[in-house]
C-alpha cells in the first residue's frame, strides 16, 4: 500500500511498532521497510519539528547561508534540509545509522555528501570544527541517541558556529530530559558554548484525525492522542559554540 493510501490509524501503528523495537538491529531493519513512505507517513502525521529546527537556526545565524556548510545529523531522508533550503542554506553534509533512509536522501539530492555511522558510539565522520551549523532533529530520546553525542556534535562545530537539536517530552523521556538538560548546562558551565534560544513547541505531531461518537462538541475532530505524540510538545536547543 502507497503512504498515500495509509490512514492516520495505519501510520500510527508504524510508529508504536517501531517505539517496540529493542535492540539496534531491530531498529535498523524497521527503518529499511519504512524508508520509502517515510516522508509521507509524517505528513500523515503533522509532524513539523524541521521547519521548527530551520527557523530556529536561521533566526540567529550569522553570514553567507548559501556558503555555510551545514551538517544534519541523524539526517534520515532529508526533511531537515529541505526546510532549510527554502531559508537560503545550499551546503548539506548528511549523517545517519540507517542505509535505506540515505538512499531516500540521496534521492533529493541536496547534500553535498552522505555518511553513515552508528550516532553516538562512533566520531561523527567529518573533520573536527568543519560545520557552521550543526543540526541534529528527532534523535535525542530514551530509544534512541545517548546524550553522549552532544560533546560530538559540539566537536563536529567551528568556533561561532551553532548547534540545534530537537527532544520530545514524552513520559518515557523524563529521564533522559532530565541528563539530556543536565549535560547542556555542563558544558556550558565548561565554557564549550553558550545557549542562544531554548524554544517549547506545544505537539511533536500536529495532526489531525476524525472520531466518532467520542468527539462529542469538538465534532469529531481533535488532535491525535496516545503514545504517537499528540498530546506531547517538545523543545528546540540551539547552542553557539564558544
Amino acid at each position: 500500500m502507497s503512504s498515500s493510501q495509509r490512514s492516520m490509524e495505519s501510520v500510527k501503528e508504524v510508529v508504536s511498532a517501531l517505539r517496540g523495537t529493542t535492540s539496534f538491529v531491530e531498529k535498523m531493519e524497521f527503518y529499511d521497510s519504512w524508508a520509502p513512505n517515510y516522508d509521507q507517513d509524517l505528513v500523515v502525521l503533522g509532524y513539523n519539528m524541521p521547519s521548527h529546527v530551520a527557523e530556529s537556526v536561521s533566526s540567529r545565524f550569522r553570514g553567507d547561508r548559501g556558503s555555510a556548510l551545514v551538517l544534519d545529523v541523524a539526517c534520515g531522508s532529508g526533511l531537515v534540509a529541505e526546510e532549510m533550503k527554502r531559508d537560503g542554506f545550499t551546503r548539506f553534509v548528511g549523517v545517519d545509522g540507517n542505509e535505506a533512509m540515505l538512499q531516500e536522501a540521496q534521492r533529493k539530492q541536496l547534500y553535498r555528501d552522505l555518511k553513515q555511522c552508528i550516532l553516538g558510539d562512533e566520531p561523527l565522520p567529518v573533520p573536527e570544527g568543519s560545520c557552521d551549523v550543526v543540526v541534529m532533529c528527532g534523535a535525542l530520546s530514551a530509544d534512541n541517541v545517548g546524550v553522549q553525542v552532544l560533546r560530538r556534535l559540539w566537536v563536529a562545530c567551528r568556533p561561532g558556529g551553532l548547534v540545534c537539536m530537537t527532544h520530545r517530552h514524552s513520559p518515557e523521556n523524563q529521564d533522559y530530559r532530565a541528563s539530556l538538560e543536565e549535560e547542556l548546562r555542563t558544558m556550558e558551565d565548561q565554557g564549550l558554548w553558550t545557549r542562544e534560544t531554548v524554544t517549547q513547541v506545544e505537539r511533536w505531531f500536529t495532526a489531525q484525525e476524525t472520531r466518532g461518537e467520542e468527539g462529542g462538541d469538538h465534532g469529531g475532530v481533535q488532535e491525535t492522542r496516545g503514545e504517537e505524540g499528540g498530546d506531547h510538545g517538545g523543545s528546540v536547543y540551539l547552542y553557539r559554540k564558544l
